[in-house]
Order: structure tokens, then sequence, then C-alpha cells
């Protein structure tokens, strides 16, 4: 089956597209819920645009989690995803909150001109958080904590 880029894509559609582990540039006409799904690679959802919220709570990528250049219409829910690579949010416009919250990646949290309404992000554990000088200082009020962490020492 081949769709093209920012063809509509309903729920279902778009949870059995995710398998292949890359939906970037589609759009997606309802909220998507990948709450708690597991990934053996990364996963790359660049420039896809969605109506509504997008909740990828719980989410465990064993790669990069690339959302770079993504509209979202709603809110970004991230809270407790488990990352081994990178989150790139770089170029990301969400309408609502921004949510990190408890969220761990081995590498950077990239986020570099990305709008959002209000970003939350208590509990962020990496090794750094790339952003714009202008978002630093919001960065570091939402945090409540210094911008450069590590994660957990591996078990």
């Amino acid at each position: 089956m081949v769709l093209k880029r920012h063809q509509l894509l309903d729920e279902e559609a778009i949870r059995k597209l995710a398998k292949t582990h890359d939906i970037s540039g589609f759009h997606v006409v309802d909220p998507l819920n990948l709450r708690g799904k597991s990934y053996s690679s990364a996963l790359n959802l660049s420039g896809a645009m969605i109506d509504g919220d997008l909740d990828l709570s719980g989410l465990r990528v064993a790669g990069n989690l690339l959302l770079n250049g993504m509209t979202i219409s709603g809110a970004l829910l991230l809270n407790g995803v488990r990352v081994k690579g990178s989150i790139d949010l770089n170029g990301t416009k969400v309408d609502n909150e921004l949510s990190l919250t408890g969220a761990c990646a081995d590498e950077e949290v990239l986020i570099r001109g990305t709008q959002y309404d209000t970003l939350e992000c208590r509990g962020l554990v990496c090794k750094a958080v790339v952003c714009d000088d202008d978002d630093a200082d919001e960065l570091d009020k939402a945090m409540r904590m210094e911008k450069r962490l590590k994660p957990p020492a591996a078990k």
C-alpha cells in the first residue's frame, strides 16, 4: 500500500502505518494515541500534521524519537517516554501544552524553534536540552532543575 504525504488517515490506518516506524509527513485528522507502545528502532513522525492531541505517554523507543517539524493542533504529551537516543522536537508547533514530565532520553532533547503554549518538564532526564536562548529561562523554570542532566546509570 502506497500512501502519499499529507494524505488524510484515520487512527487505525495510522497505527498500522506506525508499525513501519515512519509516518513522516502524514496528516492525521483525529487525535492520535500511541500511549504505551514500544518500537524496536527509531520512530519518525517528522513533518506530520495532527488535528488534535498527540499522546505518546509511556512510549518506548529503542532509537531516536523524531518529532521535528510537526504541526499539532492540540497538546503533545510525552509523559514518561523512554528513548534510547534523542527526542527531536526542533521546529515543531504545538497549539497547546508540550509535556515532557518524567521523560527519559539517553541523549539530548532538541527544542530549537519549537512553539508551544505551555511547557511542562518536571523530572525530565537527558544528557542535555538544546534550545533557543529565548527558551532557556522558561525551560529552567519548567524543569525546576539544571538544564544538563544525566540519564540513570545502566544496571
